[in-house]
């Protein structure tokens, strides 16, 4: 394959997962409006800490990372930081730089277990409090402490983790909308 060839097929990838994240992102946005017309009860907030201070904190590098060709109910392998995983190949990874250096890459497993490894970590490590999902949706800083969200398909969830600065572990997963 010729290089004009390549970065033809790179283009069209590209766009093929621009288009599938705004499909994402329209069908959320219906979700949240949806709930917004929905008595406050209904809703369940996120942390009152998790937006407030965000700002505080250097703003994080975030690079989607599409983990093979568009198959549905297909399995990609993957290699992050000389570690070798399988992925669904319909998810949508993110690869982090938390700070200078840091960084941390998150993707969806073929059972939907959620999934992130890191330079010298040993290996992929599954999310604790056994979440699931269908691509991993947004990271940012939250006061001191690491947030990971990811959404699901099925109903248009956003679910994310907190890493606090004080555990040595994720946190359980909390509805963010």
């Amino acid at each position: 394959m010729g290089r004009a060839t390549a970065r033809r097929d790179l283009k069209g990838e590209a766009l093929s997962k621009l288009r599938e994240r705004l499909f994402l992102i329209v069908g959320m946005l219906a979700v949240v409006l949806g709930t917004a017309a929905a008595p406050a009860a209904a809703a369940t907030p996120a942390p009152a800490s998790a937006e407030a201070t965000s700002a505080v904190w250097p703003k994080i590098t975030v690079k989607e990372v599409a983990a093979g060709s568009i198959t549905p109910a297909s399995a990609c392998s993957i290699v992050k930081y000389g570690y070798r995983g399988t992925v669904m190949c319909e998810a949508i990874g993110l690869e982090i730089e938390w700070s200078a250096g840091r960084f941390e890459y998150f993707d969806i497993s073929t059972n939907r277990s959620i999934w992130h490894v890191w330079p010298n970590s040993g290996g992929w490590k599954v999310m604790p409090g056994n979440g699931s999902a269908d691509h991993i949706f947004d990271a940012y800083w939250a006061g001191t402490s690491r947030v990971v969200c990811v959404s699901n398909n099925s109903n248009g969830s956003v679910w994310c983790s907190t890493d606090p600065p004080t555990s040595a572990s994720w946190g359980s997963w909390w509805r963010k909308y």
